[in-house]
């Protein structure tokens, strides 16, 4: 069995394992054990806000239950997220049973926390994945926020693992600096 974890996969079809075994000390489930534990404990970043001034997240998504995530203090959150994405769904869905929102109800969570305008604006187009024609991607910004920010990039024809362009780990960086905790 090889499994890889934190590297992009070389197709996004369905992941699939060969269990060559069952039981409480395998692999399987120990990586049960994991999932578990993530979708009972408060998310990480809730439990360090008072550390952590930001975060890119690509292809994420938030909490299905906003009660499990109450941070001590705002953080920024840019989620950069591709229509397309069958892995993590642009609009929301379930992963192993476990609901998620989608990437603009995940970011308007963050807004909300943040004490945020209502409703984001739209900013001008951007080219986040060379395999996509064109300024593919629009950036939507709340205002107003009391703390922290919430945007979220919708890169439209993108999958899960945009091909993103060369100087974006820059463009990635440069909000993030943007945005630290006074």
């Amino acid at each position: 069995v090889e499994l890889r974890i934190g590297c992009r996969p070389p197709s996004e079809g369905p992941l699939w394992l060969r269990v060559t075994g069952v039981g409480e000390n395998t692999v399987l489930a120990g990586i049960v054990r994991l999932l578990d534990r993530a979708v009972a404990e408060k998310p990480r970043l809730a439990q360090l806000a008072d550390r952590v001034a930001g975060i890119v997240s690509i292809a994420g998504a938030g909490w299905h239950d906003p009660a499990k995530c109450q941070p001590s203090s705002p953080v920024a959150v840019l989620q950069i997220h591709g229509t397309l994405d069958a892995v993590i769904q642009y609009g929301g869905g379930a992963n192993l049973g476990v609901k998620y929102p989608g990437a603009e109800a995940t970011v308007t969570a963050w807004a909300q926390r943040n004490g945020c305008g209502p409703k984001a604006t739209q900013d001008k187009a951007m080219d986040l994945d060379v395999l996509v024609p064109g300024a593919e991607s629009e950036v939507h910004r709340f205002t107003g926020c009391q703390g922290g920010a919430a945007e979220w990039w919708q890169v439209h024809g993108a999958s899960h693992f945009p091909k993103f362009p060369k100087g974006f780990a820059d463009t990635a960086w440069d909000w993030l600096q943007a945005h630290a905790k006074p």
